[in-house]
């Protein structure tokens, strides 16, 4: 349950994180992408020198996630030049690698990207020794991130620590400004609807903003909601992020009338605090009224947001998760900003 958090902690430099602490035999399992902040994990892993073998999962991102995608000849050499610099990295430390090639959707257009990862998990039997797993979710599709956090969380316990990494790139929204289209509004592998159950009296939605309207809009075009409460970040570690994220959105206080008071602002880059704040939040409408109530989540902003939306569909069988998956991207110039290191679980919380 949450109240494992009363007390949480988190690095707002990870670089201060692997100052202070050496990693045992840790398992780093990444997705290269286009963006830059891609290796940078392999960069700040450089200042350490772990105890044990270390080993690295790598989803290789290279294949097409829509067919003719126009874009993608722009993407593909980058994503090589990235996946040479980590490889050149691993190999100039002597560690284990694998990369794992994944197809983004099987035959009937569900999204698949995930499940070579975690084959690749459970092959080399992570999490089965005494050891450390960093899960860099900076270039991971958030479709891949939530099923392999979701299976690392709760089916590898004896690891000793279990650590999220994250890098940000700059400027202000400029991973959102690269998608060039969306796919359908799809349900998050491992966190659909229950079938089993009843169908609810009343379904709540909380997406969660960030700078693209187009995904908001393509889910308010095919459901439909009881209730809707944005979640926007605040405070948030850049100027003005707060104030762009809600004027992007103003037709969904515009013309879907949603009150500015059902705003609920969370930290941008604390998923801990944003679990408790929601998960809180769900328990006061469940208490308080007399109907049955479902709750929608759309991990729509930040990645750090998106581990927390994940820990609250964990801890409350009533959520479900509803997403849209950019299917291509103009690659534009774009620089690394802070890197983020979020402990889960671990010593520190024995």
């Amino acid at each position: 349950m949450l109240d494992f958090y009363e007390k949480y902690y988190f690095f707002t430099k990870t670089e201060d994180f692997f100052n202070k602490y050496t990693l045992n035999s840790p398992t780093i399992i990444c997705a290269c992408g286009f963006e830059q902040r891609t290796y940078r994990i392999f960069e700040l892993l450089q200042m350490q020198n772990p105890t044990g073998d270390v080993k690295v999962l790598i989803a290789d991102l290279r294949k097409e996630a829509s067919p003719g995608d126009p874009y993608y000849s722009k993407a593909e050499p980058i994503i090589t030049s990235n996946m040479n610099k980590m490889i050149s990295i691993i190999n100039s430390r002597g560690w284990w690698y694998k990369v794992c090639t994944c197809n983004f959707f099987d035959e009937s257009q569900s999204y698949v990207a995930h499940q070579e990862l975690c084959k690749a998990i459970d092959d080399i039997k992570v999490g089965e020794a005494k050891e450390d797993i960093i899960l860099d979710i900076s270039s991971m599709p958030r479709a891949m991130m939530f099923p392999v956090f979701k299976k690392l969380f709760n089916e590898h316990s004896h690891a000793n620590n279990l650590f999220v990494s994250f890098t940000e790139i700059e400027p202000l929204g400029s991973q959102e400004s690269q998608v060039v289209s969306y796919w359908q509004p799809q349900w998050l592998p491992g966190f659909e609807p229950n079938p089993h159950k009843h169908e609810a009296e009343t379904i709540v939605w909380l997406p969660i903003l960030g700078f693209d309207y187009r995904r908001v809009r393509e889910i308010l075009e095919k459901f439909t909601f009881d209730e809707i409460y944005p979640v926007v970040g605040f405070p948030s570690s850049r100027p003005l992020e707060t104030d762009i994220i809600v004027k992007t959105h103003k037709a969904l206080f515009e013309v879907y009338k949603v009150p500015f008071d059902n705003i609920i602002y969370v930290p941008i880059h604390d998923p801990f605090q944003l679990a408790l704040t929601l998960t809180d939040f769900i328990r006061d409408i469940i208490v308080s009224g007399d109907k049955t109530v479902d709750f929608v989540i759309s991990p729509l902003g930040s990645k750090p947001q998106s581990i927390g939306a994940c820990f609250t569909a964990l801890n409350n069988p009533n959520v479900s998760m509803l997403a849209v998956w950019p299917t291509s991207y103009n690659p534009l110039a774009a620089k690394n900003g802070e890197s983020y290191l979020y402990w889960i679980k671990g010593d520190i919380y024995k």
